[in-house]
């Protein structure tokens, strides 16, 4: 009775060990491939191998991944430098082939740094210092035509008083957004998503073994890109300069443009927004939609807490139309004065005593059910989880053969960048509120 009582809780033991190194194995294969990963696990199962000396021979074979270069992003011009750096003068003589003095330098140091750059004939890479003293060209410019570049023209133009465009408000770098800069190759992050399970024993009671669950997150470049035109009379001629109006809207549209792609998903070779992210926590209204609730807003801060993602400071983030309609909704609809959703009284964190930043870049155009293109979204969750990677700085390329004949240049402007989450399951989401 003895001998049977050993032999079967040493087969038991045998069990357990064979089935934690198949289930190891089964997670490095990600990373070592499944032929190496079958292999080891025969081995290690026909040779009585320990499970944790077996956990660390197959994570010790998983080859390195492309390392994270996180350089400043700046290559160290001081303010006299950029002052002297013109915008102006680099587009006009990139038109001409040629590039000459401080632009010259900063474009090549630039590259130096973004070895992910194509060094294009008629190409240059503004450096981030310069961007930094004011995203992306949109529109012709010209003198003839007053909205397309006249009005940068006269006599008595106002110079210091040019009027920019409206822009939708950028939040996410303003909540923690983290940014990984002079990225190399595709990058692989390991993340541990399952922690090992404790058991209590007692005494002389071994020991049970824990898994480990691992992920990771990846990022790979995607490309934004866009083409203006300039006159050449354009810039000879404008006030205020135009590299000024160039320098700020690159700035503004770039940063709206990322701010758009943290948010929303628009699928294709566009980065994978929260929008529709997997891991994020989804919470919905209805088959149709509706009105956002109280209750509602309450599930959100639950679903991220309940899966231990709270775990560093929170906010909100909708638009001006969900806004608009918490200010009118009552927490209570049964007739207590509870106060209404947003409140007022407030402002720094209207929404349970978050903060909630407001922005054109969550949408108000989104289809649920019969709900077509009218449904908002509604984002919470811990936003320094956000990393933003790029690949390279902002890279113009001048073409002065395109519209040669009536002396338009045309600039094309493109950046490599990519978003992803460390832990998605710190994020909420409402994406079927209707207004």
């Amino acid at each position: 009775m003895i001998t049977e009582t050993i032999d079967a809780t040493a087969q038991s033991a045998e069990q357990a060990r064979v089935s934690e190194i198949k289930a190891i194995a089964n997670v490095a294969a990600k990373w070592v491939g499944a032929r190496e990963a079958s292999e080891s696990c025969d081995n290690a199962i026909r040779n009585g191998m320990e499970v944790n000396a077996y956990r660390t021979l197959i994570y010790g074979s998983i080859p390195r991944q492309t390392p994270i270069v996180n350089f400043d992003p700046n290559i160290g011009m001081n303010d006299r430098e950029t002052s002297r750096y013109s915008l102006g003068k680099a587009i006009k003589e990139a038109a001409e082939g040629r590039l000459s003095g401080i632009e010259l330098e900063a474009s090549d140091e630039a590259r130096r740094r973004d070895r992910s750059v194509d060094h294009r004939i008629g190409s240059f890479t503004i450096p981030q210092d310069v961007l930094n003293r004011g995203g992306w060209l949109q529109r012709d410019s010209l003198v003839a035509t007053n909205t397309l570049g006249g009005f940068l023209v006269g006599s008595q133009l106002q110079a210091s008083s040019f009027i920019d465009a409206l822009r939708a408000r950028v939040v996410a770098m303003r909540l923690g957004a983290q940014t990984l800069s002079g990225l190399v190759g595709n990058v692989v992050i390991p993340r541990l998503n399952t922690s090992a399970t404790i058991s209590w024993v007692g005494e002389v009671v071994s020991s049970t073994e824990g898994n480990i669950h691992l992920g990771q997150v990846t990022l790979s470049p995607k490309c934004p890109s866009c083409f203006v035109d300039f006159s050449k009379q354009l810039l000879v001629q404008s006030t205020p300069d135009i590299e000024s109006i160039i320098r700020s809207d690159l700035v503004s549209q770039i940063a709206g443009a990322i701010d758009y792609s943290v948010f929303q998903s628009l699928g294709g070779t566009a980065p994978v927004g929260l929008q529709t992210m997997t891991g994020v926590n989804a919470v919905t209204i209805g088959d149709n939609g509706g009105a956002i609730t109280w209750a509602k807003v309450l599930e959100m801060e639950q679903v991220v807490a309940s899966g231990n993602g709270d775990i560093s400071s929170q906010a909100y983030v909708t638009n001006p139309k969900v806004r608009n309609k918490m200010k009118q909704t009552l927490k209570n609809t049964t007739g207590t004065d509870a106060g209404f959703i947003w409140d007022t009284e407030t402002p720094g964190s209207p929404l349970n005593g978050y903060r909630c930043e407001i922005t054109n870049n969550v949408t108000s155009a989104g289809t649920t059910g019969t709900s077509t293109t009218v449904c908002s979204s509604l984002y919470f969750g811990s936003f320094d989880q956000v990393l933003i990677g790029f690949w390279s700085g902002v890279d113009l390329l001048v073409d002065r053969t395109s519209a040669a004949a009536t002396r338009v240049i045309r600039i094309y402007a493109d950046q490599y960048l990519d978003i992803a989450a460390r832990q998605p399951a710190a994020f909420a989401r409402i994406t079927d509120i209707t207004t």
